[in-house]
């Protein structure tokens, strides 16, 4: 449940007006049914260098991976929209994909960018998509990536929804009619598909371009090692009959 006016988990999307958009906090208390094989989301954080022509991504951390719904519900309550810096990101990726424009599925991609017309808003956006992204809601679940929120400076923000296909125009239009239908009219400024493949062929010209850096990795605790067994060695008997 997210209480700026909106409840999120549901088994069909409507257009719903939300009651309210001041002080919205969120609470994990609706999870998918269980016996629903879940994948595993990882949370991802980075920031930006905005001095060049283009805003250019210069370091990217693996914060934490999402086994179970709770999980996710709980993360993406944590890293709301409100909460970024200037010129940082946060990311809900499906496992195996790197947020960036570089990374092998993400090349041939491109993202929805839905810029926020309020703190508010973006939070609202970040909510509903999270919560449509956990509950496989979203056209084809299957060429869904992930989610973005964006704070470039002061109340600029962004949401995107990450596609793997940017050629599938019948896919994208399914998700832009998606995304037309659930979020409010007022929650953002306008609404943009953004091929990664222009974007890469502006950043591979800009001077100075490099790939981001990891900075760090989350680790999973080693697999707990059973103790050894030690062999049982019998005690030695002395032979049999008279010693000599």
């Amino acid at each position: 449940i997210f209480s700026a006016g909106i409840f999120c988990a549901y088994p069909t999307y409507t257009r719903r007006r939300a009651t309210t958009m001041h002080g919205s906090t969120c609470t994990p208390a609706s999870v998918p049914p269980a016996g629903e094989a879940s994948p595993l989301w990882c949370v991802w954080s980075d920031t930006w260098d905005t001095l060049g022509d283009h805003p250019q991504q210069s370091s990217l951390e693996l914060l934490q991976r999402c086994g179970s719904p709770a999980a996710f519900l709980q993360e993406l309550c944590q890293r709301s929209p409100s909460k970024l810096l200037d010129c940082t990101s946060v990311h809900i990726f499906v496992e195996g994909v790197q947020p960036t424009y570089e990374d092998p599925t993400n090349r041939p991609g491109g993202h929805f960018k839905l810029s926020a017309s309020t703190i508010p808003a973006a939070e609202l956006l970040w909510a509903t998509l999270g919560q449509a992204l956990l509950l496989r809601q979203l056209p084809r679940m299957e060429k869904v990536v992930g989610i973005s929120a964006f704070r470039k400076q002061r109340a600029n923000f962004a949401v995107k929804v990450w596609l793997r296909d940017s050629l599938d125009k019948t896919h994208i239009g399914e998700v832009r009619e998606f995304l037309s239908t659930v979020l409010e009219r007022s929650w953002f400024n306008f609404i943009r598909f953004c091929p990664h493949r222009f974007i890469l062929q502006t950043l591979e010209k800009q001077k100075g371009y490099q790939l981001p850096v990891l900075q760090h990795q989350v680790h999973q605790p080693p697999p707990q090692q059973q103790p050894q067994q030690q062999q049982y060695t019998p005690p030695s008997v002395p032979p049999l009959g008279p010693q000599a």
